[in-house]
């Protein structure tokens, strides 16, 4: 019996001094959902429609077929509570560019990070 006392109060331990490691963090939230989420569902929209979201069109091209797609628009890309691309971490708007600056035959989606506005903390698949 006590034996398992003290595996329990080692395991404990040990769970409890490694929790740090499963607290959340907004900038690899941000930066997880940028490099997968997104980019699946802007891939599977370009699958299907032949190119990817104009600039105009922007990320709410995921959720609704722009003018002019007809059937091939296969959507919702990606699911989304309100009817809006989901926004960032911070309660903000992801932004997106195409073709993009950092990626010309492609394109840019990123946050704007912590700060709110273009910075070094800026988050995106570049």
């Amino acid at each position: 019996m006590g034996v398992v006392i003290g595996l329990v109060a080692t395991v404990a331990f040990v769970v409890l001094s490694t929790s740090s490691i499963c607290v959340y963090d907004p900038s690899r939230t941000a930066s997880a959902f940028v490099r997968t989420v997104a980019e699946v569902a802007l891939a599977a929209f370009r699958r299907d429609c032949g190119r990817y979201p104009s600039g105009d069109e922007g990320l709410d091209a995921l959720l609704r077929p722009p003018p002019g797609l007809g059937e091939r628009w296969k959507g919702p890309y990606i699911k989304s509570t309100n009817d809006h691309f989901p926004l960032d971490p911070w309660r903000r708007s992801y932004q997106y560019r195409f073709p993009g600056e950092h990626n010309p035959t492609s394109y840019d989606i990123w946050t704007l990070g912590v700060d709110g506005v273009r910075s070094d903390d800026d988050i995106g698949n570049w």
